[in-house]
């Protein structure tokens, strides 16, 4: 792109701010003034025209104008739950022991696990195993059928 295209003539560029005050969009002035949405945008930035406060020009009424939005309330806190009535640390953890991490690491630096014993070819406990493994869903095929 050839330098002199990247400035703005005082026509295009009085013409943009008029738009852009009256509260077109940036993709709107762009195809006006010839210049991509993003140079609009950064030609107006530079400008220090922000729009804030400026209502859209365009806007749709929707049907249900006096209906109350649902309130949201606060999730109670959530308790870890703990399966392992004896956690351990990684250092003691011996092989038959459950893998699974307990919360967040304590003040030591240290995680405590469950330790509780493995589920067959797992390495977590029943419970852990039900938490992070999903069985797979069974696949139901539809072909379509085929003209007679």
């Amino acid at each position: 792109m050839p330098k002199n295209d990247r400035i703005w003539t005082r026509e295009q560029l009085d013409q943009a701010r008029d738009l852009w005050v009256a509260g077109k969009t940036a993709t709107h002035i762009s195809g006006i003034v010839n210049r991509s949405r993003s140079a609009v945008v950064g030609k107006m930035k530079r400008l220090g025209l922000l729009r804030r406060n400026v209502p859209p020009v365009e806007t749709v009424k929707h049907a249900a104008t006096n209906v109350k939005k649902p309130t949201m309330e606060p999730a109670p806190a959530e308790q870890p739950v703990v399966s392992s009535l004896n956690p351990v640390l990684l250092t003691d953890l011996k092989s038959h022991q459950c893998r699974a991490i307990l919360g967040d690491v304590g003040s030591d630096g240290f995680a405590w696990y469950c330790g509780d014993p493995k589920a067959e070819g797992s390495s977590w406990c029943a419970f852990h195993r039900g938490l992070y493994i999903q069985p797979p869903k069974e696949r139901v095929h539809q072909w379509p059928s085929r003209p007679t």
